[in-house]
């Protein structure tokens, strides 16, 4: 085409004598027969494509490219031209099977995941379908193939093939979004997720067959929040350090209400944000496998804050509940949706918070809502296809058990949530779920009669949801003393006898020991300062002191709305006999003042006051079948407003019982209560602890304000 050097020929010209000789090729390929299946259009629209190229009407596009991409046979064209003057707008990916996306994932990890792999913490999320630099075929594949000049992209050494399937692996992650709209989309991939089991069988029912996973909220069926692994003791707990630490991606809510207690198999390891995000890691090193990103309608009522406590497992599925009140099941190995059901209207003020729990062919799960009236109930759901199994209503209907105790129509909006997990004992075939204050909190005179099923756990047939048993601690709460906690079973002698039994440390301040066959009350004991009951009579009633209710003026009352202790886990060791229990023992002062009810808005009741001058918060290990208090380990002040907040709890088969005060993870003897070990973390803490073993190694796991820190030995 010439003898004319780059340096010394105007571009114009150069540009011209290159579409000349492609044209004259076009006329040898022609006269060879090769455009015999091209059309007269077909000549005139690549003649018209050249010209503008030449022209320099479409750029960032050389002549060799073009000439290249309008050979007939080609894998790709551009797409007809009529008034476009950009190839991004006509150039399509020529590799775009499953195939060629597979292939992409696999350059992606190995490229791509350090910097995009956290869901945009170093560079964009690639999974939003927004591309500040083109998100076209074209664009994607020049930004791959050149990198983008004054950012860190650089360029990738990639045959075209190789970079095609790369931009066909980013778009299926965008389309995939499109497509589920706000049912949000797997961000990332990874081989590892094929070493995922089923999780069914014994792996959920035999703690002993899944000893370095955890498996479900409170790491088994039985609620100990008890891990067996022993390589971690208290001769050597001190020289913990940081194996990994991830950092909750940008968008994601990163307060306090960061309270995932993560979910562990096969070292692949899930976990939750507030803002309904579900994250598979690979829980040796904390890299991201894939991210679910569920987008939430803006009229959400939330009582308390973003919360999500994590999730659930069965066969290859995830299960979670969502703040607008869904319950989502995700592919295990993918993070695509399943299914997706509602559970109740959020517009009805009902949420999810709570880690569902799977019970044979059934995800069940709680809801939230109670502090907007919401009536509460706990819901059976099929794993395979999200169809509703059952439903038990804690606030129950006209016709149902239970109504009575709700006097006129306050039933209506009569609270008794269910945001915390249950347990259950298979066995019996019996799920025991806590239930939460009845509403108005504080006001309970427009709601006379005991409130079932409020502050009490009802024991339920797991295959038809109904109910065999209720103890209801708190009859008639007015001072928000909530019994979501988490039951405890244990198979433990109880005055010379071996009998199922169900412990709790409730909020109302005082440590039950029930029956869990019968529910029947063996015993109650105070472990905090309370005023409001000169005792527990025989049959678990409370005896009521003659000031406990809230006044028009005030009332002093132990416990304070804290409770002695709260939602945060306690756990048992079968190794010690004991239950650790978070306690805060402080005082408060309830106002009552009559309230009417209006959809959506919070039905408290007036309001309370705690105490910040006194008392104190505590780890406690109490004896579990006579409730006496073995030890106390009481926590000092960081600062001088407030009292210590302390978190949930794990024991380990290494005699080390894992805890926390406001920002500080903490760890003690087991046995004894020494304190043995102790980290500032920089963030509240709002989680439990979790011990598992990946690589060979025993890790513990806590999530704090927006990180989730990993602590070996």
């Amino acid at each position: 085409m010439g003898t004319f050097s780059r340096k010394h020929t105007p571009r114009t010209l150069r540009r011209w004598r290159i579409a000349v000789g492609i044209v004259i090729s076009f006329g040898v390929l022609a006269a060879l027969g090769a455009l015999r299946a091209l059309s007269v259009d077909g000549v005139r629209w690549r003649a018209n494509i050249l010209a503008r190229v030449a022209a320099g009407k479409i750029s960032d596009l050389s002549l060799r490219e073009t000439a290249r991409m309008l050979r007939p046979g080609q894998l790709y064209y551009l797409r007809p031209l009529e008034t476009e003057t950009s190839p991004f707008a006509v150039i399509s990916n020529p590799y775009t099977a499953s195939a060629d996306a597979a292939a992409g994932a696999v350059s992606f990890r190995a490229r791509c995941n350090v910097c995009h792999g956290a869901g945009g913490a170093k560079a964009p999320d690639l999974a939003t379908n927004e591309f500040t630099h083109g998100g076209s075929d074209w664009a994607l594949f020049r930004n791959i193939t050149r990198g983008i000049p004054g950012t860190a992209m650089p360029p990738h050494a990639l045959s075209e093939q190789q970079a095609w399937q790369l931009v066909a692996y980013v778009r299926s992650l965008a389309q995939g979004l499109s497509e589920q709209e706000q049912d949000g989309e797997v961000a990332f991939g990874s081989h590892l997720l094929d070493r995922f089991r089923s999780v069914d069988g014994s792996r959920l029912t035999d703690p002993q067959t899944a000893a370095g996973d955890w498996l479900t909220y409170s790491g088994a069926y039985g609620g100990w929040r008890y891990s067996p692994l022993a390589d971690i003791t208290p001769a050597n707990v001190s020289r913990l350090r940081t194996r990994w630490v991830f950092q909750v991606p940008a968008g994601s809510s990163t307060s306090t209400a960061f309270k995932t207690s993560p979910v562990i198999a096969d070292g692949i390891m899930f976990i939750t944000t507030g803002d309904n995000r579900v994250f598979a890691l690979d829980a040796g090193t904390g890299a991201v496998l894939w991210t679910y990103t569920r987008a939430l309608p803006g009229n959400l009522r939330l009582c308390c804050g973003q919360v999500n406590r994590g999730v659930a497992l069965r066969g290859t599925r995830v299960f979670f509940a969502t703040l607008d009140a869904h319950l989502v099941a995700l592919e295990a190995r993918t993070g695509k949706v399943a299914w997706d059901v509602e559970m109740a209207p959020h517009e009805q003020s009902y949420s999810g918070t709570g880690a569902p729990l799977v019970v044979g062919d059934h995800v069940i799960s709680g809801i939230a809502g109670g502090e907007f009236g919401a009536p509460g109930f706990i819901d059976a759901y099929s794993a395979e296809s999200g169809q509703r199994v059952w439903r038990f209503d804690t606030v129950p209907k006209p016709g149902q058990k239970g109504h009575e105790t709700w006097g006129g129509e306050s039933w209506k909006s009569g609270g008794a949530p269910t945001w915390l997990t249950g347990t259950f004992d298979p066995k019996l075939n019996l799920v025991y779920w806590g239930v939460g204050n009845p509403s108005p909190d504080f006001f309970g005179d427009g709601r006379p009669g005991d409130n079932l099923y409020s502050n009490s756990v009802v024991a339920l047939d797991a295959a038809t949801g109904r109910l065999r048993w209720h103890f209801q601690f708190t009859p008639h709460d007015q001072h928000d003393w909530d019994s979501v906690h988490v039951p405890i079973l244990v198979d433990h002698t109880f005055q010379g006898t071996k009998r199922p039994l169900l412990v709790e440390a409730n909020r109302n301040g005082f440590y039950y020991v029930l029956d869990r066959r019968t529910g029947e009350f063996l015993l109650a004991r105070s472990f905090v300062r309370q005023n409001w009951a000169t005792g527990i009579d025989s049959t678990g009633r409370p005896i009521l002191s003659a000031n406990a209710s809230p006044s028009a003026t005030g009332t002093l009352t132990f416990p304070s709305v804290a409770g002695g202790t709260n939602w945060q886990t306690s756990a048992y060791s079968p190794d010690t006999g004991y239950v650790y229990v978070p306690t805060v023992d402080q005082a408060g002062v309830f106002v009552k003042q009559p309230i009417a009810y209006r959809l959506g808005d919070l039905f408290l009741g007036s309001a309370f006051q705690t105490l910040a001058p006194g008392g104190w918060s505590s780890l406690q290990a109490i004896q579990v079948a006579t409730g006496e208090v073995v030890w106390e380990h009481r926590f000092d002040r960081e600062n001088r407003t407030s009292v210590p907040r302390p978190c949930g709890v794990m024991a380990t088969g290494g005699g080390v019982v894992f805890g926390c005060r406001d920002m500080t993870m903490l760890a003690f003897d087991g046995l004894t209560g020494r304190d043995l070990w102790s980290l500032n973390l920089g963030a509240m803490i709002g989680a439990a602890p979790v011990a598992f073993e990946a690589n060979g190694e025993e890790l513990i796991t806590l999530a704090a304000g927006g990180i989730l820190m990993t602590f070996g030995l």
